[in-house]
């Protein structure tokens, strides 16, 4: 149901949109979900694939496969030690953190990584041109850091670059 109202919600954009489908972000609850927020293992694929339903309906809608990016990650963090795990155009060593402590929300790795992959599939959709972004790791990673706000140790005041 609430799924459905923000599906209507997005059907007054008329301009190229990117959604997510449903990850399993289990490991979040108790740390920065409640388990009220976080749908039954059954009903993930379901959400997702309604999300997918909704977009092959819609021109220039992409959805951005967020459930096998999260799985990618969380099987990477756990191999072992020497074997590497890729997102898009990177690779990652075992063990890299991609995911904050909260195992809810990416590191600045964990960003860039989905940052390369958006790109790339914005660009195989023809909703973009590789010429519009950068897409050396380096390069990606240069521009993310200078972008992040930096609050003072007192917490006060807004956000300062």
């Amino acid at each position: 149901e609430l799924l459905e109202r923000g599906l209507d919600l997005l059907e007054e954009f008329e301009c190229p949109l990117v959604v997510g489908d449903f990850p399993d972000m289990s490991a979040a609850v108790g740390k920065m979900l409640l388990p009220a927020q976080m749908p039954a293992q059954t009903t993930l694929p379901l959400l997702s694939k309604r999300v997918r339903e909704w977009a092959a309906a819609r021109e220039h809608t992409l959805v951005l496969p967020i459930a096998e990016i999260a799985a990618q990650i969380a099987a990477g963090s756990s191999l072992s030690a020497g074997q590497e795990f890729r997102i898009g155009r990177h690779s990652f060593p075992s063990g890299a953190r991609l995911l904050q402590a909260d195992e809810l929300h990416p590191t600045l790795d964990g960003l860039g990584s989905v940052a390369q992959l958006l790109c790339d599939q914005l660009i195989a959709a023809e909703l973009a041109r590789a010429d519009e972004f950068e897409l050396e790791w380096p390069a990606v990673m240069g521009k993310l850091g200078k972008g992040r706000a930096l609050v003072p140790a007192s917490g006060q005041g807004g956000p300062k670059r």
